[in-house]
């Protein structure tokens, strides 16, 4: 068995699994939410200084054993000249009409970030970008977008690799509630082409997959991140793709006991699995206390360290 995706990111040879969370940086931090005070959330995502800033944060506060670049789903919409905004309550997407049209597709800022940043880190640098159906969510749905949608995510994350990430994820956040017809049409095609258009690992995220997950490793994706419990999924797929997850961000809403508790349970459950990142079931929540997400990484750094040595 050969799992790519762990030798992009050193952690075979620290004998634990690789520990990050999703959404590193933001709502937890202090730090982060005095640079938010300054900005507006379009204005950080679009700012290489910023950028470059609010990616090393996490690495710096917590040691997490990966960066994940600061940006955002929408930014694939800045290849066809379709402006956004983030108000209290969530993203929104301006008016535009007619079809969807490559523009602009040299992300600059984003280019220059990663660039700076490789410099800088001595851990691996993800990248990342929302998934067309997801994103289409966002601007009413329509099931035409989904093929523009697909090419803008490729020339995204495309952009991302030649500046220099090891990985990149893909969130499908929202695929869950799909149908069965619809997931594949909208989600596993688009799914599919995507991977064969990028040459680093690919992780995918969906809420909810169930039964899909079958379907979802036939496109030959290099891990995914999961929401339902990974032992099963482990022994009924076997050790061919990565697993990622997948604890409760609850609990970072408790305290350091119960952290402790739930990483070990999880961590037992798949003890010297070689194929397993630590990660959260989804991302981080507004409000979550900032000395449990501390706690959470340095407790599944050392009980992972005790189980997989």
């Amino acid at each position: 068995m050969e799992i790519s995706i762990l030798d992009a990111l050193h952690c075979r040879n620290k004998k634990r699994p690789p520990v990050w969370l999703m959404r590193q940086a933001g709502r937890y931090s202090p730090k982060y939410q005095r640079l938010r005070a300054k900005n507006t959330l379009y204005e950080l995502f679009h700012n290489p200084s910023m950028i470059e800033e609010i990616t090393l944060q996490p690495i710096e506060e917590l040691g997490v054993d990966a960066a994940i670049i600061f940006s955002d789903i929408l930014l694939v919409l800045d290849t066809f000249g379709i402006t956004y905004r983030y108000p209290e309550g969530g993203p929104v997407v301006d008016y535009f009409k007619g079809p969807l049209k490559i523009k602009d597709d040299s992300f600059l800022f984003l280019r220059e970030a990663i660039g700076n940043l490789k410099k800088r880190l001595s851990v691996p640098l993800l990248g990342f970008a929302g998934a067309p159906y997801t994103i289409s969510t966002y601007m009413g749905g329509h099931q035409e977008f989904i093929e523009p949608l697909t090419e803008g995510v490729i020339r995204l994350l495309r952009c991302q690799v030649e500046s220099g990430v090891d990985a990149v994820q893909l969130f499908d956040s929202w695929a869950g509630n799909l149908d069965d017809i619809r997931f594949k049409k909208l989600v596993l095609e688009p799914l599919r082409i995507i991977k064969k258009s990028v040459d680093v690992p690919l992780i995918f995220f969906c809420k909810n997959l169930g039964e899909r997950l079958g379907a979802v490793l036939e496109t030959g994706v290099d891990a995914v991140s999961l929401d339902c419990p990974l032992l099963d999924v482990r022994q009924k797929y076997g050790p061919s793709v990565c697993l990622q997850g997948n604890l409760d961000p609850d609990l970072l809403f408790t305290d350091e006991d119960t952290v402790t508790r739930a990483v070990k349970d999880l961590l037992n459950s798949l003890k010297g699995d070689q194929g397993f990142i630590f990660n959260l079931a989804h991302g981080i929540k507004p409000g979550s206390s900032f000395s449990l997400v501390k706690h959470l990484v340095r407790i599944a750094q050392e009980e992972g360290a005790r189980l997989w040595s």
